[in-house]
């Protein structure tokens, strides 16, 4: 299959999963390396990064109240997008683990993340 005649003009194709640069130096958002779907995904998000850490960042800043869990950030976003980006922040070193946790929805235990 020719991956390039089934893109649409202009239009970014990722390497094949097979490729080095896929495996090493794939996109800064993160991806589930096994998963084309994932990779196109993260591709799609580049140009929101910035956006949406920030929002986080003003989430946290303006409501943080008692932190927020990553449910909480899904809920609020609206997207599984927001976990990865807390995580980019956690490792920025913008935002910490608070050592506490809280109950989800269904009850399970989940890390409250702070301001650093």
């Amino acid at each position: 299959m020719n991956r390039a005649a089934d893109s649409e003009v202009g239009e970014q194709v990722p390497p094949p999963l097979s490729s080095p640069r896929a495996v090493s130096s794939g996109p800064p958002v993160p991806y589930q390396r096994h998963s084309l779907t994932s990779l196109e995904a993260a591709l799609s998000m580049q140009p929101h990064l910035h956006r949406m850490e920030k929002e986080i960042m003003e989430l946290f800043t303006v409501l943080e109240v008692n932190g927020w869990t990553d449910a909480e950030l899904i809920e609020e976003f609206r997207t599984q997008s927001a976990r990865p980006r807390r995580i980019k922040l956690v490792q920025l070193g913008l935002l910490k683990d608070s050592g506490r946790t809280r109950r989800t929805r269904t009850g399970r235990k989940a890390v409250v993340w702070t301001l650093a």
